[in-house]
């Protein structure tokens, strides 16, 4: 479909949502020989030359993401494709205000959709955009950090400054404009991280302020990045975030990115050595931050469009429609009630419970958040949460059904959601990263400080009920949840203007588990992956603990490791298996008195112990995988795989764990 909307069109430029997408389709589209790729993650050589043979007419299309939504000048746009839907209307007001980009110009564009939720997603933006009905821009309000960074800046600029003088300075801002007793907070957190001194009403600059300032230039979180260099050529060809690096590439990992095959030779301190693999199978390259979230409202009107099915304003085509009133007939058929703005469907499926509710990504992970919080609380179990802009879905042991996850929708109260997420956060690998980002925005931690290397625990305790703790809450409502909006739901729903029923697996309910509009998979992985990972797994260091007499403790290669470990102080077998990094949990479960989190390690430890017992080095191996704890490594157990099976199931949940571990 690609192919037939560029066909004939002159120029055009293809949009997508993730950089991800824009390598798939360049990959199938290159071979044509007058399309490129182009996005923020290539080189800026590579950038550049993609945009001087477009303007010059030597290729005719630009897969492209975010990177040319903005003013670079690359001639002539006849055309804009937006591939998938765009998730909000400012986005494809700007992709596709591309083409015709001259007064006397129309600008046109085609979306193609990649699903029923796609589909009636593009209808309610394209409609919304036509009406002008933009999202409203909402500016941080008193960021911390930003205070304190500018406090910073203005202690090196003037050497010593009175304290009301700031606030006036600061008064002239808007954003910042009414910060009131949050400055003073975040005065008095910078004297004690030696960032300024303090004598009365005045703060003075300290040799560290100016240190802190010139690796604090900007409020973007750094995060490191490593050149791709092409083993052929000796070019660099483009770039991939640590988080990435870390999570998945290792030596003979296939990847893709500038739209082409390439398999790891070598992983240096800052660069990444490749060459061609036009013939390997691949993994998509995954980029932090990619998704783009619906908004609350957009997400409201495809609710209401289901429930009225009035399609007459919305300028669907035939082909469209068809498609819709098919998919909304076999529901019918089905006897499975179609969820909308008004009624929530609970519907249940092999691994849990789906919650088919309209309320956007930043709503719906809200809610999400907090009831899987008060499900494991009540049930002692925990929960698995996957959220899209129509649906929660809730990974529950059989136990618990969709009549469970109702009484507690019902028990939660709308004004209670920020508190209990405030709860639930805290544990999260997502609130540590964050709050590692903002404590260094603070200079409670040197910039270059590496992420690994902070004990996140101490950091987590250090901080309890600070002015960065506030800052990180603030961060994670602002960005990734709307607290507010899933208020709003709950309260709907708990005053009956919003009906919730149960049901089986429907056909919408089930696309969220079986579709994805941001993804085109590539082949499974070849042999070459599997033998990599092998040698990568064996190579790689691993912890033994005695969990009996919790006096042995044995750090080896899991190449070494015996089939059935024992200890040889005890002669048990009850052995736990914990990663380099989590060495400091063998000196918790040794002590006799253990605060509730330290108890939580134990139980942790001993459910690793418990599987090394039952399964010897298959559960070692399995807990030895990237961001594999024993959740993870139960369920890969439970699959009873064996020989290269085994291997692809580790694969499966390292991958998971790389493209979800961000949001936990």
């Amino acid at each position: 479909m690609i192919e037939d909307a560029i066909q004939g069109r002159g120029s055009s430029l293809v949009f997508v949502n993730t950089r991800s997408v824009a390598e798939a389709i360049g990959h199938h589209l290159i071979p044509r020989g007058d399309v490129e790729v182009h996005h923020g993650s290539l080189s800026k050589e590579v950038r550049i030359d993609a945009e001087d043979r477009f303007s010059k007419g030597q290729i005719r299309t630009l897969v492209c993401t975010s990177s040319m939504e903005l003013g670079i000048d690359i001639g002539h746009i006849d055309h804009v494709v937006q591939f998938g839907s765009p998730r909000d209307v400012a986005r494809l007001i700007q992709r596709v205000g591309r083409a015709g980009h001259r007064i006397d110009q129309i600008s046109r564009g085609t979306i193609i959709a990649t699903g029923f939720d796609d589909l009636l997603e593009s209808l309610v933006i394209a409609r919304r955009a036509v009406l002008n009905k933009t999202e409203p821009v909402v500016p941080p309000c008193c960021p911390a950090d930003v205070i304190a960074n500018q406090v910073a800046a203005i202690a090196v600029e003037r050497g010593e400054c009175g304290i009301e003088t700031i606030r006036k300075i600061f008064s002239r801002a808007w954003p910042v404009s009414d910060c009131g007793s949050l400055l003073d907070d975040s005065i008095s957190r910078m004297e004690e991280h030696r960032l300024i001194r303090r004598e009365g009403d005045r703060i003075i600059k300290t040799g560290r302020a100016r240190k802190y300032l010139t690796t604090n230039l900007s409020m973007i979180t750094d995060e490191r990045k490593f050149r791709i260099i092409d083993y052929v050529t000796r070019r660099t060809i483009g770039t991939l975030d640590e988080s990435f690096v870390v999570g998945w590439i290792h030596t003979g990992a296939v990847f893709i990115t500038r739209g082409r095959l390439w398999r790891v030779l070598e992983v240096l301190e800052d660069a990444i050595t490749v060459e061609p693999a036009p013939k390997s199978m691949g993994e998509l390259p995954s980029w932090e931050g990619e998704q783009i979230p619906v908004p609350f409202e957009v997400a409201e009107e495809v609710g209401r469009l289901r429930r009225t099915r009035n399609f007459s304003e919305y300028g669907a085509d035939d082909d469209s429609l068809a498609y819709i009133n098919r998919i909304l007939s076999e529901m019918e058929k089905n006897r499975t009630p179609v969820p909308t703005d008004r009624l929530v469907m609970l519907e249940h499926s092999k691994e849990g419970v789906i919650m088919n509710i309209c309320g956007g990504h930043k709503a719906n992970e809200a809610l999400g958040r907090a009831l899987s919080i008060l499900i494991s609380a009540r049930y002692g179990t925990s929960v698995g949460i996957e959220v899209n802009a129509y649906r929660i879905f809730l990974r529950l042991p059989k136990t618990v059904r969709a009549q469970d996850v109702r009484e507690i929708l019902f028990s939660l109260e709308g004004e209670h959601v920020e508190a209990i997420l405030k709860i639930a956060m805290k544990k999260t690998a997502l609130y540590k990263w964050k709050l590692v980002a903002v404590a260094k925005k603070f200079g409670a931690i040197d910039s270059d400080a590496e992420y690994d290397k902070i004990s996140l625990h101490r950091l987590s305790e250090h901080f309890d009920g600070s002015i960065i703790e506030e800052e990180v809450y603030r961060e994670l409502f602002s960005r990734y949840m709307d607290a507010g909006a899933a208020g709003r739901l709950i309260t709907r729903i708990r005053s009956g203007d919003t009906e919730v029923q149960i049901g089986a697996l429907s056909i919408i309910g089930s696309e969220g588990l079986f579709s994805s509009r941001d993804l085109i998979a590539p082949p499974d992985m070849d042999q070459a992956v599997i033998a990599a990972l092998k040698r990568r797994l064996n190579a790689q260091e691993v912890i033994l603990a005695c969990m009996h007499c919790r006096k042995w403790k044995r750090k080896t290669i899991l190449e070494r490791v015996e089939e059935h470990p024992e200890c040889p102080k005890c002669g048990a077998r009850l052995i736990a298996a914990v990663k380099p990094y989590e060495e400091e949990n063998i000196q918790i479960i040794r002590k006799k008195t253990k605060t509730p989190e330290e108890k939580d390690v134990e139980k942790k430890m001993l459910r690793s112990a418990n599987m090394v017992l039952s399964s010897g080095k298959r559960a070692i191996i399995a807990l030895a995988g990237r961001g594999v704890g024993p959740d993870a490594a139960s369920r890969i157990l439970a699959t009873h795989a064996h020989g290269d099976g085994f291997y692809k199931e580790i694969l499966k949940a390292e991958r998971k764990y790389i493209t979800t571990h961000r949001f936990w």
